[in-house]
């Protein structure tokens, strides 16, 4: 009988244990808008048509060395 108990009491311990409850982040609405651009700009990468002069512009006006603290490791 103590021994079923103890097999028992030592099965419900490790399955208490086994069953990880991890909070989930959900993205805000900053990190969704940045991924809808992101999906934007690759969804027609192979058209030579300009679909969105917004992206031109930028592309045009982005200066990498003004920038360049994004591409170093912190």
């Amino acid at each position: 009988m103590w021994k079923e108990f103890l097999l028992l009491a030592i099965a419900a311990c490790c399955f208490t244990q086994s069953v990880a409850i991890d909070t989930v982040h959900t993205a805000d609405v900053d990190i969704l808008y940045k991924q809808k651009r992101i999906f934007e700009l690759f969804l027609f990468i192979d058209q030579t048509k300009l679909i969105d002069a917004e992206f031109y512009e930028v592309g045009r006006k982005y200066d990498i060395e003004s920038n360049i603290d994004l591409y170093m490791d912190k």
